[in-house]
């Protein structure tokens, strides 16, 4: 342990759910409100007593939330209380409650700012997202009241795929009913928020709009104070756009897309608002808490799981001696590319995300897309400090490679069913699989599922990119949710890439917006027409590669015809397994079915050929596979299937297709080769042309992968 990797905690924000009760019933709820009266809330004496405890830490802002606050009837004691004893005091509300006389008390407290929550600039949109009519015209009402009455108005609005279109329009009104800030949330799926998965905002479309955020903050200058909340990684974001602008002799201003000091701090129930003086993205446990209707202390409204709760330890010692606040304050603790990043005591990345996702709220940040310097070094064998990393003799970490490539287990208890076939125990397994997580070897355990029997459309991309056009065309690419692999390769189509886009969408017109916004000369889709196999696994002896997971006759996979269980577990098992005991049966919970009932589902779905397979994705460079050709040959149609089933037999071969040719590209038949080497690969492509017959093809090597992910589908 490193003591500056300790995080010296000083609490600046107290979100406190003075209430769960509310008025509507909106879609992203993280509480899931609603008009019910919850038994067990805090009482009005206990509320004096905590803020007694929190003002002995000193003067932190004390966000009034729920719910909605102001169903609770002493709410206007609770927040007087709080100023007498030095804290400022603000509000998290939906508005529609704020009529003039409301205002009037809210300001006699004196309340410093209300933060009001707005998803969509019209009323018709609003008022079904909040789930009740008239809830944009009674927020609006409420808005105006509070600013008569003398009190800042900051806008909230949760972002997910339904609204990120109107982020302008959203922006624009803020500013239009004299808002001093605008705080766009990036959904949390928590409570009635995990209805809305389905339509959260990919990784890729997630930087997109801290991109934009960035660029639209630097625009409005001091208009109005704009920030992303529930993003931790903008500071990353935003420390990466000024280098850049630095090194191209722009003059920049360290900071200044973060906000500016002195500024005002307002909140939302659970977030992390006051940007302006925070220089850390996730302050859970660290600068931020948030207390539940009964009395629970967490490190944030998303972040479910409880410290201590104040009607059995005061809140000073659960804030200054909890163990969940220690160890989110230890930055060693941190796990995944989190653990490795460069930036993680600027970022910290979401803790209630990585809890969500993996039920380890030390694992790394789902929704961030970069990779840390030194997993970029471990893909070349080398760690950040320049050490190489190798499996060496170690046989267990070999077979386990070779297992969880080949044959995941799908039973409640994964991990231990590979223990005891490796003869270790399931806590040395787990631990095993961390490691090889952390030095590159794997890069997750997950379904691959087929994207033509979810009813998505796919090709892949063959393009070509002047030298001064090629950095930035990765990095759109890189961008797209639906780019998967993505490489340059020797050839004068550098770049090739697979991109799959929903049933409604239209490959030519998505193709057509990359070429515009890539600047590249030429772009090709050659779309499969016939597939021979896909899917290997790499041995991690030398045995050589592994047997084919799946080989075809030619025909291409039809759309398959889904239950809503189905959509359900699919939506759901798109995401890296947890490394726990029983990781089924955590998924399973959340989608409100049986672990068994989840099992029987996946196998059901690989006996259809929705899941190709169910297994770790494995960085083949990493043990030893340092060369892919993708071979491409011409070959007279009548010879296509021959010649395709022969090269498919091949062992080093792990996709077989026939593909579209285009005037430009007259290869119709692709094999990707694998190997230790480039020789090795020209060997076998010599072996697979002399059992053919054919002898018109080349061999594109790959100089650079620039993407490699599983693609989320949702259905």
């Amino acid at each position: 342990m490193s003591d500056s990797n300790i995080i010296t905690p000083k609490l600046q924000l107290v979100a406190w759910e003075i209430t769960r009760g509310c008025n509507l019933f909106c879609a992203h709820c993280r509480a899931a409100s609603d008009g019910t009266h919850y038994s067990g809330e805090l009482t009005s004496g206990e509320c004096f007593k905590v803020v007694d405890q929190i003002a002995e830490l000193g003067k932190p802002i004390l966000i009034l939330s729920g719910g909605e606050p102001l169903v609770r009837h002493d709410v206007y004691e609770i927040g007087r209380y709080a100023v007498a004893k030095g804290l400022r005091v603000v509000m998290g509300s939906n508005g529609t409650l704020i009529t003039a006389e409301v205002a009037a008390h809210l300001k006699e407290i004196p309340l410093s700012r209300i933060s009001v929550s707005l998803d969509f600039p019209t009323p018709e949109l609003q008022d079904k997202f909040r789930g009740q009519k008239g809830a944009y015209e009674a927020a609006i009402a409420g808005i105006a009241n509070a600013r008569k009455a003398g009190i800042e108005i900051q806008i909230n609005s949760t972002i997910t795929k339904l609204n990120v279109g109107y982020l302008n329009d959203l922006l624009a009104l803020a500013q239009s009913v004299g808002a001093c800030a605008f705080h766009p949330f990036l959904l949390v799926p928590t409570g009635r928020g995990k209805g809305l998965e389905s339509v959260a905002l990919s990784p890729q479309e997630y930087e997109k709009t801290l991109n934009w955020i960035y660029d639209r903050k630097k625009e409005l200058g001091e208009a109005i104070f704009f920030k992303p909340t529930c993003s931790p990684h903008f500071l990353r974001v935003t420390k990466q756009r000024e280098k850049e602008e630095r090194l191209s002799g722009m003059t920049v201003k360290p900071g200044a897309a973060m906000g500016h000091p002195g500024g005002h701090h307002g909140g939302h129930p659970g977030g992390h608002p006051g940007m302006e003086s925070i220089t850390r993205g996730c302050l859970a446990g660290t600068g931020f808490a948030f207390i539940s209707h009964r009395g629970d202390v967490q490190g944030c409204g998303y972040f479910n799981v409880s410290a201590g709760n104040v009607r059995g330890k005061s809140f000073v010692d659960i804030w200054n001696n909890s163990s969940l606040f220690n160890s989110l304050r230890d930055l060693d603790n941190y796990k995944g590319k989190c653990g490795i990043c460069e930036y993680r005591k600027i970022c910290g990345g979401c803790r209630a995300r990585a809890y969500e996702e993996t039920g380890d709220y030390l694992e790394g940040e789902p929704y961030c897309v970069y990779e840390p310097a030194a997993s970029r070094q471990a893909e070349s064998g080398r760690d950040a400090k320049g050490d190489s990393h190798s499996l060496g003799t170690n046989d267990v970490d070999k077979k386990l490679l070779n297992l969880i490539q080949s044959e995941f287990p799908l039973v409640r208890e994964p991990y231990h069913a590979l223990g005891e076939k490796l003869g270790v125990s399931e806590d040395e397994v787990i631990s095993r699989i961390k490691e090889l997580k952390a030095k590159g070897f794997v890069r997750q355990i997950s379904p691959v599922f087929d994207p033509r029997r979810l009813g998505y459309r796919s090709t892949l991309v063959a393009m070509k990119a002047p030298a001064s056009r090629l950095e930035q065309a990765e990095q759109t690419l890189i961008d797209h949710p639906g780019v998967s692999h993505g490489y340059e390769r020797n050839h004068k189509f550098n770049l090739w890439f697979t991109l799959a886009i929903p049933p409604a969408g239209d490959i030519a017109e998505e193709l057509r917006k990359l070429s515009d916004s890539t600047g590249v000369e030429t772009a090709l889709a050659l779309p499969a027409t016939r597939l021979f196999k896909i899917g290997t696994y790499f041995s991690s002896d030398n045995e050589g590669m592994g047997s084919a997971a799946m080989q075809f006759d030619g025909a291409l996979p039809v759309e398959a015809v889904l239950s809503d269980l189905d959509k359900k577990v699919v939506n759901g098992l798109q995401q890296d397994l947890p490394l726990v005991r029983e990781p089924f049966g955590m998924i399973a919970r959340r989608l409100g079915i049986s672990d068994g009932e989840l099992i029987a589902q996946c196998r059901s779905l690989l006996e259809r050929g929705v899941i190709r397979r169910f297994s770790a994705s494995i960085n083949h460079r990493r043990i030893g596979y340092t060369a892919n050709a993708m071979t491409c040959w011409d070959v007279p149609p009548g010879k296509v299937d021959e010649a395709g089933k022969k090269i498919a037999a091949l062992r080093e071969v792990s996709h077989c297709y026939e593909r579209k040719t285009d005037g430009s590209w007259p290869y119709n038949l692709f094999a990707m080769i694998h190997a230790r080497d480039e020789e090795m690969c020209r060997k076998i492509a010599d072996t697979a042309s002399r059992e053919t017959g054919l002898s018109n093809y080349v061999a594109l090597f790959s100089t650079k992968e620039f993407k490699k992910m599983r693609i989320k589908y949702p259905v």
